[in-house]
């Protein structure tokens, strides 16, 4: 400030009783243009993501339009999840009316099992349905249907890296 001063006092002598006015609208000026250089560089930064991600789900959109495959939606659907949301593991399961569950039919990675299925009325599914939103694994923790499951189901969503359910 005193170098601006200094400035203003060899170049602008006339301007000597408004020289902290002077300061102040030019101080003001380097804040505001520094805001919108970074408003804009954040932005489109943002804005690329954001088209990428409609990118995505415009090309998943057409895939299942133009498939009656139900296993090639599946795929279809893994592909977009693993794919927007950076993700490794993803189970997609199914409504099994005939077992009365939810059946896992498609997995990202193929040498995991298929072997297991959640149940109707299995805590995850019941607290998805009351709360109308997708499960995260370290929050559903904190909860009392977390503590009602068996140590087996905690261990298998353990060793399956289950983070996340999603009801679709």
């Amino acid at each position: 400030i005193n170098r601006m001063e200094a400035v203003l006092q060899h170049y602008f002598p006339q301007f000597r009783e408004y020289y902290t006015l002077v300061i102040a609208v030019l101080f003001a000026l380097f804040i505001i243009l520094s805001y919108r250089i970074l408003n804009r560089f954040l932005n489109s930064m943002f804005l690329k993501v954001e088209q990428l991600q409609s990118q995505r789900l415009k090309e998943f959109s057409v895939g299942v339009s133009q498939s009656i495959d139900l296993n090639e939606i599946t795929r279809l659907l893994m592909t977009f999840i693993t794919d927007s949301l950076g993700v490794q593991k993803v189970y997609v399961c199914l409504n099994n009316k005939e077992e009365k569950a939810f059946t896992v039919t498609e997995i990202s990675n193929p040498l995991e099992s298929k072997n297991f299925n959640i149940a109707w009325d299995h805590p995850c599914v019941v607290w998805m349905k009351q709360n109308k939103n997708c499960l995260i694994w370290k929050e559903f923790k904190k909860t009392a249907p977390y503590k009602s499951l068996h140590d087996g189901e905690k261990q298998l969503f353990s060793r399956l890296g289950i983070t996340c359910l999603v009801p679709l």
